[in-house]
């Protein structure tokens, strides 16, 4: 477990790092193509993301931690010989039962639009 925590930390930073110097370069292109005057309907769909594939995004990593959350507290529940196993499993198999629950959600969703 002490293993852990420095690679959760160093992966955490690293998608940090990842998702800022994405957010960056599409900020940077969006303006020189609005300064260059070449917005159009297939260009605006490219850069625009509706709100409820936002919400569902916010619904699909929501349900993911949870389901690492709840792996968790059922391998601390696990006899102290076998907590490593039981957490792993555990993990796996909420955070999988977390994305079907996210797949249903967002299938009915998606169709009601």
């Amino acid at each position: 477990m002490e293993i852990l925590a420095p690679l959760a930390v160093g992966i955490a930073f690293f998608i940090t790092i990842i998702l800022i110097v994405k957010t960056v370069f599409d900020s940077r292109t969006k303006r020189q193509l609005i300064e260059k005057g070449v917005v159009d309907d297939k260009l605006r769909s490219l850069f625009e993301e509706s709100p409820e594939l936002r919400v569902l995004s916010v619904l699909k990593w929501a349900f993911v931690l949870i389901g690492v959350g709840l792996g968790i507290l059922a391998g601390r529940l696990a006899p102290p010989e076998l907590v490593r196993e039981y957490m792993m499993a555990a993990m796996l198999i909420f955070t999988g039962v977390g994305l079907i629950l996210y797949y249903i959600i967002a299938r009915y969703t998606i169709r009601r639009k």
